[in-house]
This record gives C-alpha cells, structure tokens and sequence, in this order.
C-alpha cells in the first residue's frame, strides 16, 4: 500500500511523526509521504522510524496556495528538505497563519465570543501551525457549535462572519520552490474546493504550465 498524503501533529494531525509510520506500517503501508501543512519538521523523526520499520519515506509537504482569492494546496513530493528557497517559503507562510488568527478572533470579538486567539493557540500542538481547525476546536469547547462542519458553515467558512481572506504562497511560487528543491509539485484534493469544472480546468492548465506535476485523485 503507499500513503502520499498524512499529517502528524507537526501541522493538523493528532500522531507525532514517529506513531504516523507505525500506524501505517501496522496497516501494509510501504511507501509513506509525510505532508504536513507548511512544516517539514516532522521528517527527520519519521524517517528514523520508517527506518525501523522497512518503510520507505519520501518527503512531502502540503503548501497553502492563494489562486485566484482562493485557497488550494500543493503537496510537494521527494524534495530535498534541506533547500533554503523552499524552507524561507515554507517560513513566511507559516508567518501569514498568525496574522490570519489575529483577524479571525478579532471578528470573533464582534460577534461576541471573546478569547479564540489564545483558545486556539492553546489547542495547537505547534503553535506556528495554528488553523481555523484549532479555532473550530476551541468553539465547540466554548459551547458555541457542536462540531466542526457547525463551526465552518456558522462563522469559518468563505463569506461567514468570520472569515478572513488571506494571500498564502502563489501557485507559480509554491511549484518552483518544490521543483527546485528537486520534487515534484501535486494538486491537492481537487474536489474538496467547490470549483466549477471551468475553474477545474483553469487550475490544472494553469499549474501544468508553470510546472506542476499531477493531481490526486
């Protein structure tokens, strides 16, 4: 079995990188990407695991991307996690989840419900990897919502009160930082957007042509 896609607590997961490996061992995986959110600093720990373990590692990242005032994601695959054009990417994004925090509890506070960005910070095992998840998280602790879809479709999500548009890495920007680090660059979840198919279409023309190299299905 290969796994090119998972996350450990290092972004928005709920295992450490080495329990990651274990679990998918465990489960007949051989061939194993860990691509956490914006952070490579769980490779290091999985790949002496996966040694333990006769798994094969291959190092992964999912970068957050702005496309047309829209969110999609790029799963960088087989990189070398030393480069510094990716890694000071990679940093500045992980910068703009802060400031993205900062606006949402702020609209929050409009609204009434007062103390999410520190609720959220506190729920985030890497704090520099805080997401609306973590804030989803603290409002159903707070008693706002009862899960997470309430939380998206009351307040997180596009056009709710508290959404905040914000501009991650370009699409040009995130496929040449995984390409010159020598990987390969992968849409992520098409589906999961809500594009159109026109839309669909504009983004795989698009990211084939400044480099990209597939799309998960």
């Amino acid at each position: 079995m290969i796994d090119l896609h998972c996350h450990s607590y290092i972004s928005d997961g709920a295992l450490s990188p080495a329990e990651v490996v274990r679990l998918a061992h465990a489960n007949g995986c051989t061939l194993l990407a860990l691509t956490d959110h914006d952070h490579t600093g769980g490779l290091t720990e999985a790949r002496a695991e996966a040694q333990k373990c006769g798994v094969r590692l291959i190092n992964g990242v999912e970068i957050s991307v702005t496309w047309r005032k829209r969110t999609v994601h790029i799963v960088g695959l087989d990189f070398d996690d030393g480069n510094e054009d990716l890694q000071n990417l990679l940093a500045e994004v992980r910068k703009g989840r802060l400031k993205r925090l900062e606006a949402i509890a702020a609209k929050l506070e409009k609204k009434g419900i007062s103390g999410a960005y520190e609720g959220a910070l506190a729920l985030a095992a890497n704090p520099e990897m805080v997401s609306r998840t973590h804030v989803a998280e603290f409002l159903i602790h707070a008693g706002h919502v009862r899960n997470k879809q309430q939380a998206f479709t009351k307040y997180l999500g596009d056009g709710k009160p508290a959404s905040v548009q914000h501009e991650w890495a370009g699409l040009a920007e995130a496929v040449a930082a995984v390409n010159g680090a020598g990987g390969l660059a992968v849409i992520a979840h098409p589906m999961r957007y809500g594009f159109s198919a026109t839309a669909k279409r504009n983004l795989f023309e698009e990211f084939k042509a400044v480099g990209g190299a597939a799309i998960e299905v």
